[in-house]
């Protein structure tokens, strides 16, 4: 729709200033207002599992299924049971795995985390426990010459013993003929 006015020459400042002022008024209210939505609170990280090594646990999981608009980071919570818990670690909204590290050996930890944005903090993942645990360790014994002249006088006794009865078992045959 277009409007044409036909302004006197001394009119034309106030015609160009109603011109204007239509413009703006026709624009706000014929285009569309943009809504934005406010981010809530994203629901909590699924799926944390671990691993458990010598002296650490990594622990990881999966984003959340809402992630209330944007997710800020996450936070990492370890305790000594599930009900008492600390922030150990603020992770990046783009990691979804944390290392922790130097631990002591037998320590049994609970692990969990939370996803963070501008709504606040979501509710807790699944909780985890680990307990660090030392490899098995294989180690071979070199065998020394007493212990490999033991071995052959065992089994040279053996055969002499199996010769002894073979001979033992022909003399018997013998004499029942």
């Amino acid at each position: 729709m277009i409007f044409r006015f036909t302004l006197t020459p001394c009119m034309k400042t106030i015609g160009t200033l109603f011109t204007f002022a239509a413009i703006i008024l026709l624009a706000f209210t014929i285009v569309p207002s943009i809504v934005v939505a406010a981010d809530t609170v994203p629901s909590a990280p699924v799926d944390l599992e671990c691993v458990v090594g010598e002296d650490y646990v990594d622990l990881a999981w999966k984003m959340p299924l809402d992630d209330g608009g944007n997710i800020s980071y996450y936070l990492v919570y370890r305790g000594d049971s599930s009900d008492d818990m600390d922030v150990i670690a603020n992770i990046s909204a783009d990691q979804t795995a944390f290392h922790d590290g130097g631990l002591e050996l037998g320590a049994s930890s609970y692990y969990l985390v939370t996803a963070v944005n501008s709504a606040g903090e979501s509710a807790v993942s699944n909780a985890v426990s680990a307990t660090t645990a030392s490899p098995v360790i294989v180690k071979t014994i070199p065998a020394s010459t007493e212990m490999w002249v033991s071995i052959v006088a065992l089994v040279l006794s053996v055969v002499a013993i199996q010769i002894g009865i073979v001979a033992l078992w022909v003399m018997i045959k013998k004499n029942f003929k």
